[in-house]
This record gives structure tokens, C-alpha cells and sequence, in this order.
């Protein structure tokens, strides 16, 4: 690979000039608060290679995000734009529009090898950040098992992620035609904590904690840094670490993240590293925002950005210039898309943080950092100012990108529901006019509610009278939630109250026509009641309205066979696995409806798989016995109905079948 030398500068105005070719290292840090960070102050930690990094190059000690979620920010991050000019507001419901330039394409045309190393779900291909890259790796092979009540929130630790990096860099840097641009995310920061064997001999030996997951990212990054200097390609590679949001941390009554626009929650450690080109051990404390990141990084290598936006390149400040005050943007539509509350909108300036939402806020940011002092009502007139600022950069941000809606499969759905993106009540990403909505600040108490139920019934940690006894504590809170109401039905008919489960799954639909999963929830209560005509009616709408809402479909399948409309039973659930293959009930009930199509050895085929996504899945099993009997394959339907009896031992029609087929 071509990696030209960069000509050296002693002195300070060096940092002007523009460097042949450099390579680029981008490292993005999740849920990475910079008050965590002993370069920005904190006493607490143990990251060398932060530390190191920050005393040879630049840290910007007041950078802000403009999302307070994983995609929209790193969006941000690698395109330069604000969410409302690239068009992802939250996680897993949108991908990258296709008009929308990122900084991997622009390098990649400029003759960059381009990879990418992504470390959790949330930033799958299937939302469009792969754009430009050669390489995209977002395989989750070897991610670790997590416990309760995160198992179903899956991403892969930073040493597995850094292990690619290296071996591409390794390749990559091999070749002599190109350049490199690497962006690595590493992820172990975000709830739930780890500890690791990489830790031992440091204070955070056998320690799960937030401040030792930043110790470990930091000790991911050292092996990265630690690969450049053994391959000289220090001098010439721009390193950018930089955090995607921060955390909540208990601050505001938020412990994580997402629904609050406070400082924790917003600010971000940005530090950048170009020997000979970005002065050593400069402190910058210019307000700047993830929009910046691209621009600075295409302007340090001298290339043009291919897209105007608010993001401006911060090189100046690398020689000494005061940058201008440009206020920084956030936003999270979280509260809304979740729980139908109140959007937020923030703006951050020198002087003042103003966050939009039916309380509004303002913070004086000279004399509380913290944010403990809302003076909204004190200070009318500047939060009537801030409003104005406000508006006026949303109307600059006129030129807006559509996003490529994304349908997730029911597992995904359940990974991102998990991490707490996916609420119970997932509504139109904008509301139909600002109404005034609950605030976020008076539902916290809620959505912790909220979340207890959900991870708790994932898990199997709630038994059905107390999921039962949360649900109705979610309506009375907030009763014009669909999600919620949709809850109250759902549990309720888990204890076969489904008379009454009727009751809120309309009102849900009541409150929310369109929502598939409330009408796929009242056709299972209705085949329950044996009112199939009606339940058919709801399956069918929910698949209308989501096709991949692959529950539905498996329920309208079940009543299409038991009607004798076998050929339609077999569209639906071969819709159903198309969107998740691991649907074992789908695999199983597809293929009893083969079977009765005078298809075996499909069915045959289909039995297996349901055995493969459930093993302790009976079913599949039994059925499987029976047709392979039919079929005079006696050995084989031997082993079957055994293995459905160590599953069962009292499952007597197991039994019988057994003792009929074996040799008397």
C-alpha cells in the first residue's frame, strides 16, 4: 500500500498544511461519557491509551452528539448531517436513504481501501451505514451470552471486533496501491457490563462496571495504535476516537439512554491524532458536534465534501484559530415512537442549553454543568430566544433526506426491544401536530415500568399475575398509549381472561388503526374464543399492514388449513420463515400442511428445521414420527417418537405410537 511519507514540522503553523494520502482510523466509542475519560479530568479511570493519544494530538472538550442513539449519531458521524437532514431519527426502524453521501463512499471514490468493523445489531447493514465500504463486517459470530435480563440484546466484545481490524489491516496495509479508511465501533460501554481477563493486574480486575468497559475499549484501541507504530504507519494515519452518545447513569433519573436530551446524555469525548500535522497536547474548547467529524476528516486530507450541511470542519483550530459559535443540534423522537409522550428538540449554545418539550428546560451552562436548575420559568425571555435559534436551524436543515423504512424480524425486534430502543407502542416516527404530550421528565417512573415487564417476560423472570398486575399499572399511567393497552390485552389473555382482553386490544386500535401488532394480538384472542371469521379479519389486516409481522401470518395460516385451504395455509407460512427462520411453530405447522398436500419428504424437511430452531420443541418431533411411520420408515419414526418422550416422558400418545411400531 501507498503510504507516503508526511513532510515534518516542528512548529505549530505545520498543522495547515495538508498531508499526502493519510490513512484514516476512525474509532467510535458507544454510550462513552468524556467525563469518564482521566484526559478530560476524571480521577477515576485507568485508559493510558486515551490518555497517550489526547497528550500527542487534539481533544475537543466540548463535542456533542447530535442523537442520543446509536444509528442516528453514528449516521451523523459519517455523513455529516444532522438526523433531520440524513433522515434516521431512531434505532431499527429506518435505513440510509440512497441520495445521502457518507464519508466511506466519498473515500472509496477518492481510491481508499474502505472496511468497517461494527460490534452490535444496531448498526447492521440493513440500515445502510455499509454505504462505501469494501468491507463491511457486522457479524456477530462469537458474540458472548449475556444474563438476565440482557440476553436478548446481542453484540460482540471490542477484543473480537479489534481481531478483525487487525486482520484486514494486516492485508490491507500489504498492498501498494492505496490508502486505508477503518472505522472500528466498539460497544462494551453500553449496559450490560462485562468484566475482563484483559483487566487483570488493573483497579478494574474482575470488575463489571461502567468505568472498566471504557478500560477495556481502551485497551482495544492500544492494540490498534500498537499496529501502526509496529508498522510505521503512525506518521501517516489520522486517528479519530470519538464517542457516538454518552449515559445517563442514574443523572435525570435516566440509567441508560435515548429518552433524555441532558448534558450526560449529549456530550462526547472527541480526540484527533495526525503527527507533524494536529498540534500535541492542544486542548480545544470550541462547541462542536458530530456533524464536524466528516468535514474535518475530508479536509485534513484536502478532499472536497461531496454534500453541504451545518457540519463544518474544525482543521482551523488545529493552527490556532478560534473557530466561530455555531450552536449544536439534538433531538430524540424516542418518547414518541415508543410511548406516543413528547418529542424533544435541543439546542446548545455557549451560554445556554435549551431543550424543547411540553416543560421546556434552560440550563445555565457557566454555572451548572450538571444541569440541576431548569430556569424556563425564571427565564422566559431567553427560552423564548433559544426557541427562536432553535427554529431558525431547523429551517436551515430544509434540504432533508427520505429514509428507506426497515421491517425487522420478531427476533430483531426483540434484540433492539432489549436494548431499550423499541418501546411498547412503536407509533408514526412524527406526530400529527405538537399537542401537548406527557413529558419524558413525569413518565420516567413508566418507562422503567415498561422495561421491567418486557425484560422480565422475555426472560421468564415475571410470572403472569405480576406481568398482569404491571400492565394495568401501565394504563393507569398512561392510558392513550397503544402499546400499552395492547400489554394489558396480551396478558390478560395469558391467563385466559379473553373476554376481558378484548376490552384494551380495541382500545388499542382505537387509539392506533394501523397497529399491526394489536390486531395480530386480538385474532389470537378471538381463534381462542373459536370466533374464527373475526380473528381471521385481524390476521389478515395485520399482515396487511406488515407483511413480515410473521405471528399473523402463522395464526391466518393456522385458520386457513383448519378451513381446508391448505395452498394458502402454505403461502403464509412460508411468509412467516422467509422473515424469521428460526420460527419453529411455522416450521411444524407448515409442514403438517405438506403432509396433507401428499409432500413428504418437503415435510419431512420442515419438521427437521423446527426441530433445529426449538430442540425442546415436542411437536415437530411427534409429527415427525407419525408421517415417517406412514411412510414405513420404522427405524427412523423409532427415534422420533423416542426423542419426543425424552422431551415428554407423559405424553401418552407418544407412547402408544411408540408401542405400535416397534417389533412385537
Amino acid at each position: 500500500m501507498a503510504v507516503f511519507a508526511l513532510p515534518g514540522a516542528a512548529a505549530r503553523p505545520a498543522a495547515a498544511e495538508k498531508p499526502a494520502r493519510a490513512n484514516v482510523l476512525l474509532v467510535t466509542l458507544d454510550t462513552t461519557r468524556p467525563d469518564h475519560l482521566p484526559c478530560y479530568g476524571y480521577g477515576a479511570g485507568d485508559t493510558p491509551t486515551f490518555d497517550a493519544l489526547a497528550a500527542r494530538g487534539a481533544v475537543f472538550t466540548e463535542a456533542f452528539t447530535s442523537a442520543p442513539m446509536t444509528l442516528p449519531a453514528h449516521a451523523t458521524i459519517l455523513t455529516g448531517l444532522d438526523p433531520p437532514e440524513h433522515g434516521l431519527h431512531v434505532n431499527g426502524k429506518e435505513a440510509l436513504g440512497s441520495g445521502v453521501d457518507t464519508l466511506a463512499g466519498t473515500l472509496a471514490a477518492q481510491g481508499y481501501h474502505t472496511a468497517a468493523f461494527v460490534a452490535a445489531f444496531v448498526l447492521n447493514r440493513k440500515f445502510g451505514l455499509d454505504r462505501g465500504f469494501q468491507i463491511f463486517d457486522d457479524s456477530l459470530a462469537g458474540a458472548a451470552k449475556q444474563e438476565v435480563p440482557e440476553r436478548l440484546s446481542i453484540s460482540r466484545p471490542g477484543n473480537l471486533v479489534t481481531d478483525a481490524a487487525l486482520a484486514w489491516l494486516d492485508r490491507a496495509t500489504g498492498s501498494e496501491d492505496a490508502p486505508f479508511f477503518s472505522w472500528v465501533h466498539l460497544y462494551d460501554a453500553h449496559y450490560p457490563y462485562a468484566s475482563h481477563p484483559e483487566l487483570a493486574g488493573t483497579r478494574f480486575a474482575d470488575a463489571a462496571t461502567y468505568d472498566a468497559e471504557i478500560a477495556f475499549m481502551d485497551r482495544q484501541v492500544g492494540r490498534l495504535l500498537a499496529f501502526l507504530e509496529a508498522h510505521q504507519l503512525t506518521q501517516s494515519t489520522l486517528v479519530v476516537v470519538v464517542g457516538d452518545h454518552g449515559e445517563g447513569l442514574g443523572e435525570h433519573g435516566e440509567v441508560e439512554h435515548g429518552y433524555l436530551l441532558n448534558a450526560e446524555a449529549l456530550r462526547v469525548p472527541l480526540i484527533t491524532s495526525l503527527p507533524d500535522h494536529i498540534p500535541a497536547g492542544v486542548r480545544i474548547p470550541a462547541l462542536v458536534s458530530l456533524a464536524d467529524v466528516t468535514p474535518t476528516i475530508l479536509d485534513v486530507l484536502g478532499i472536497a465534501a461531496p454534500t453541504a450541511s451545518r457540519g463544518r470542519s474544525l482543521k482551523p483550530a488545529f493552527a490556532g484559530v478560534t473557530l466561530p459559535a455555531v450552536p449544536s443540534y439534538s433531538e430524540t423522537d424516542l418518547p414518541y415512537t415508543s410511548f406516543g409522550w413528547s418529542q424533544l428538540r435541543s439546542l446548545i449554545t455557549a451560554e445556554w442549553h435549551y431543550i424543547r418539550t411540553t416543560r421546556p428546560e434552560l440550563y445555565d451552562r457557566s454555572v451548572d454543568p450538571r444541569e440541576l436548575h431548569n430556569l424556563a420559568h425564571a427565564r422566559a425571555d431567553e427560552v423564548a430566544a433559544m426557541d427562536a435559534a432553535l427554529t431558525a436551524v431547523e429551517a436551515h436543515m430544509a434540504d432533508r433526506r427520505e429514509a428507506t423504512p426497515v421491517v425487522l424480524a420478531p427476533g430483531d425486534r426483540a434484540r433492539l426491544r432489549a436494548l431499550g430502543y423499541v418501546g411498547a407502542d412503536p407509533v408514526r416516527a412524527t406526530p400529527p401536530a405538537p399537542p401537548r404530550l406527557p413529558d419524558i421528565k413525569d413518565m420516567l417512573a413508566v418507562k422503567h415500568l415498561e422495561n421491567q415487564l418486557v425484560r422480565g417476560r422475555a426472560m421468564g423472570t415475571l410470572g403472569k399475575d405480576e406481568v398482569l398486575e404491571m400492565a394495568h399499572q401501565l394504563v393507569a399511567r398512561s392510558p392513550k398509549s397503544p402499546g400499552f393497552q395492547r400489554e394489558l390485552g396480551d396478558a390478560l389473555a395469558a391467563v385466559g381472561r379473553f373476554d376481558e382482553a378484548r376490552g384494551p386490544l380495541m382500545e388499542a386500535l382505537r387509539l392506533r388503526p394501523d397497529f399491526a401488532e394489536a390486531h395480530g394480538s386480538l385474532g389470537d384472542v378471538l381463534t381462542r374464543q373459536g370466533r374464527n371469521d373475526e380473528a381471521m379479519e385481524h390476521y389478515a389486516e395485520a399482515v396487511r399492514l406488515d407483511p413480515d409481522f410473521a405471528p399473523a401470518q402463522v395464526g391466518l395460516g393456522n385458520l386457513l388449513a383448519a378451513r381446508g385451504e391448505r395452498k394458502a395455509a402454505l403461502r403464509a407460512y412460508i411468509a412467516a420463515v422467509r422473515v424469521d427462520h428460526d420460527y419453529a411453530e411455522a416450521h411444524n405447522n407448515m409442514a403438517n400442511v405438506l403432509a396433507q398436500l401428499g409432500r413428504p419428504e418437503p415435510a419431512i424437511a420442515q419438521y427437521r428445521a423446527a426441530a433445529r430452531a426449538k430442540p425442546d420443541f415436542l411437536l415437530p418431533h411427534y409429527n415427525l414420527g407419525r408421517l415417517l411411520a406412514r411412510l414405513g420408515r420404522r427405524d427412523e419414526a423409532i427415534a422420533e417418537f423416542q426423542e419426543t418422550l425424552r422431551l415428554a416422558p407423559d405424553f401418552a400418545e407418544a407412547r402408544q405410537a411408540l408401542a405400535d411400531i416397534q417389533p412385537k
